[in-house]
């Protein structure tokens, strides 16, 4: 039987080790300091970490954690903040894949099963039905904004729009957006969380945004050119000040235009 870390409270890494109970064994650790013997006593399969337990020590704890474990073990958090900008936060600070809890012990089984390949990640029917395919991928809401990706997601999408503008005359900029402090402090949670929303407010819906850092947010801006893109950007920056009531951050961007892939 494969073995899962959890990062929480005591109370809170037995409520989750009753979730997976009989599929997984586990162990845990409710202070950074404690992982270095939990990993050491079992390497686990993966490690489930509550980022609203571990707070601003999150990037810390998984930091920790991948570079304690021998392999690239996934890093699962969870939270019980469902928003788009939570997630992308957590994405940022190195999880591979987040929960939103409460979950049913079902659903959380199968998605440490997909994570740790406990099972094939593939259907195992001989057939795919191409309705309920299509209904499994689409949309169920009409969002607004950017389409928000994983940091590693975005690496794919990058290149598929590079080979995409190869046959169109549409030109792609890409955008670095920076977030940093007066102080040289860190911008925490509060600050990405603003630039986030600042993001996903000013963009289109054909845009792609990923936080690719504890302070940095990227996005592909399709269809723009140069001047479209320094429009987009200083939009970003302007929402962003309106809103921010801390003069003690700086924001900067970088742009540059997607080159054909050759």
């Amino acid at each position: 039987m494969r073995h899962i870390l959890i990062f929480d409270s005591k109370a809170g890494a037995e409520a989750f080790g009753r979730l997976i109970g009989g599929s997984y064994t586990f162990s845990s650790a409710s202070e950074p300091d404690d992982l270095s013997g939990s990993i050491l006593n079992d390497a686990p399969a993966a490690a489930v970490i509550n980022a609203d337990y571990a707070g601003g020590k999150l990037s810390e704890i998984i930091g920790k954690v991948k570079q304690g474990v021998p392999g690239n073990v996934p890093v699962i958090v969870s939270t019980e903040d469902n928003s788009c900008a939570r997630q992308e936060y957590l994405c940022g600070c190195g999880a591979d894949d987040v929960l939103i809890m409460p979950l049913c012990s079902r659903l959380v089984i199968k998605r440490l099963n997909l994570l740790t390949g406990t099972v094939p990640a593939v259907n195992q029917d001989k057939y795919c039905d191409f309705d309920k395919l299509i209904e499994s991928v689409s949309e169920k809401t009409a969002a607004r904004g950017s389409f928000c990706v994983e940091q590693n997601d975005f690496a794919n999408f990058y290149r598929f729009v590079a080979r995409g503008i190869e046959r169109s005359e549409k030109s792609v900029q890409a955008l670095m957006l920076t977030l940093s402090c007066n102080e040289d402090s860190d911008v925490g949670e509060e600050g990405i969380e603003m630039l986030s929303e600042a993001v996903k407010i000013c963009l289109r819906k054909g845009d792609i945004s990923s936080v690719c850092s504890k302070n940095q947010v990227v996005v592909l801006l399709i269809g723009a050119d140069d001047n479209g893109g320094h429009l987009v950007a200083n939009r970003i920056v302007s929402n962003f000040y309106s809103e921010c009531g801390n003069g003690d951050f700086n924001l900067n961007y970088d742009i540059r235009e997607v080159k054909r892939a050759k």
